[in-house]
């Protein structure tokens, strides 16, 4: 009927290791299990086919176009295990209903953020359950003079809508804060978030959206967008 998956911001398993290079200049220290034995190849080595066969079975990206049911991906954005815009990567050859939960400031085990992440999955599965539709949320992210510009719309008009920002010297956000503002409407249905684009460092971003069902709060956000 619909599936959640929770902190697993891995699909597309070749692509996504390839970009915890770039951004961190090693793998996660939290896949040493697997890199340690050399279970994970890097991009420039070659895989052998009993390799090749083994990860194309393992990853959830191989069965993409079969599986158009409803989907909420759940992730924290502080999790050691991946890169913050790892959901860039696969979000766009995602087939059906999708939908993101970035949870703020929250590792692995979405700690300070799990009874916000765990309420906004069980209103998802209410929504699911009941036949309700899901807020339609569309969004454009772009650079312009010297300004990055979240542009966000939704067919359900949110309680509130927040931008959340984190500054980092370098391409790994893992260990930095992230802040939110309020976005006010520029129209009916529009909300526009920007900040500049860094002098020095990088600067990530995303946008949270949050909605009322039968008088209990829950939030659904756009994908991260670092530069």
């Amino acid at each position: 009927v619909a599936t959640a998956p929770i902190v697993i911001d891995v699909l597309n398993f070749r692509a996504q290791m390839k970009h915890q290079l770039e951004s961190f200049g090693t793998f996660s220290e939290q896949i040493h299990d697997y890199t340690s034995k050399g279970l994970i190849r890097r991009p420039d080595e070659d895989e052998n086919p009993q390799e090749i066969a083994l990860r194309t079975m393992m990853d959830p990206f191989t069965y993409r176009r079969r599986l158009t049911l409803p989907k909420l991906m759940i992730v924290g954005t502080n999790d050691p295990y991946w890169v913050v815009d790892s959901m860039n990567i696969y979000w766009p050859d995602l087939v059906g209903p999708k939908y993101a939960r970035h949870v703020p400031n929250a590792g692995h085990g979405l700690d300070g953020g799990r009874d916000g992440a765990l309420t906004s999955l069980a209103i998802y599965f209410r929504h699911i359950a009941s036949g309700t539709p899901l807020p339609e949320i569309n969004w454009d992210y772009a650079v312009d003079e010297g300004r990055q510009r979240l542009s966000i719309s939704s067919g359900t008009r949110p309680k509130t809508v927040r931008l959340w920002t984190s500054r980092s010297p370098d391409l790994d956000f893992r260990n930095d804060h992230w802040d939110s503002a309020a976005i006010e409407a520029a129209s009916k249905d529009r909300y526009v978030g920007e900040i500049p684009v860094p002098d020095s460092g990088h600067t990530a971003m995303y946008g949270e959206l949050e909605f009322d069902f039968s008088g209990v709060p829950w939030s659904l956000t756009t994908l991260v967008y670092r530069r």
